[in-house]
């Protein structure tokens, strides 16, 4: 599977945009500082893991945010929308 680096040079927030995680066992994303993933998550269940750097996650139906650094999981407990911002220095992830 082939990592992604998104470039907020080319587009002021880029989003990389995943509507069927269900047909992959595990997919993987690199974030620069500032951008984004968008995940529609169609069922719980799933989750992402930060495998470098930091991101913040946030889920739709989910008043909170939350910060992931190397080594972390977050576990989708919504059905809908899920953000994931690359921090500082950017984050490769793994959404599954």
């Amino acid at each position: 599977m082939k990592a992604q680096t998104l470039n907020v040079e080319q587009a002021p927030a880029p989003i990389r945009t995943d509507t069927d995680h269900k047909s992959r066992d595990a997919d993987e994303v690199s974030l620069i500082s500032g951008g984004l993933f968008r995940l529609d998550a169609r069922r719980t269940g799933g989750a992402v893991a930060c495998l470098q750097g930091e991101c913040w996650v946030t889920q739709e139906g989910d008043a909170s945010d939350y910060h992931l650094s190397v080594g972390d999981i977050f576990q989708i407990t919504h059905r809908g929308r899920v953000l994931v911002q690359g921090m500082a220095r950017g984050a490769r992830i793994c959404v599954y």
